[in-house]
């Protein structure tokens, strides 16, 4: 295995991505494999991958889009480290990780879902490193769950419908999950003035109150 970590760092994008995949399934199925080299090398490189951003616009005619050629391997990182934190969290560098979040938390919203779960662990995993970060979580907090999925009709903002809606409002969801998961870590209502001034709009904002309500009923029933 030490012959192939060595690629975790590769230039070639396409053998950085193969790469991360191989660890991610060793790390799930056979973590023996791989476990001496965990601290060392793979989790350093997967909280380097996770800062790294090469993006480039591409010219498509009419207009121009902006294309991150390394955000499906933040993507396959952020995988690696929630599977670390799930099967080894004893070998996973839990305060580097930490510190990285907010950074993960305003990526693409592709990645967010995922980061809202892994902050949510954290959250139980080791509540007081999340503590030492949560002012620098609100920004990236506030901004997602802003996305109100609507449309405008002739001037008039209404409610939008279909699959992007949905997924826009399941984003929304995760990060009022993740808000939720915050709040519940003991006295931090206390600890930061801030958060808590922050998770009582969510709880009181029009749009947001009635998805905190929800999320806190469907727990509710999961308890029986």
């Amino acid at each position: 295995m030490h012959r192939f970590l060595p690629l975790l760092q590769d230039s070639d994008l396409d053998v950085k991505r193969a790469a991360l995949l191989m660890v991610n399934t060793a790390v799930h199925h056979n973590l023996s494999t791989v476990e001496e080299h965990l601290g060392t090398v793979v989790i350093p490189a997967l909280i380097e991958t996770l800062q790294i951003k090469l993006e480039r616009t591409v010219d498509l005619g009419p207009f121009k889009h902006r294309v991150d050629d390394n955000m499906p391997l933040r993507k396959i990182s952020l995988t690696c480290l929630e599977t670390i934190l799930d099967t080894a969290p004893d070998r996973l560098d839990v305060a580097s990780l930490t510190q990285v979040m907010p950074i993960v938390l305003a990526d693409k919203d592709e990645l967010k879902s995922q980061a809202h779960q892994i902050l949510a662990k954290l959250c139980v995993h080791s509540p007081a490193l999340v503590v030492g970060v949560v002012e620098q979580l609100i920004a990236p907090l506030t901004k997602t769950i802003a996305k109100k999925p609507v449309v405008k009709d002739e001037g008039v903002c209404a409610s939008a419908t279909g699959p992007e809606a949905e997924r826009a409002l399941e984003l929304v969801r995760s990060g009022v999950r993740a808000v939720l998961a915050v709040s519940a870590i003991e006295d931090i209502a206390q600890i930061n003035r801030k958060w808590a001034d922050f998770a009582e709009k969510v709880r009181k904002d029009e749009f947001t109150s009635e998805i905190v309500l929800a999320i806190e009923a469907e727990r509710a029933l999961d308890m029986y």
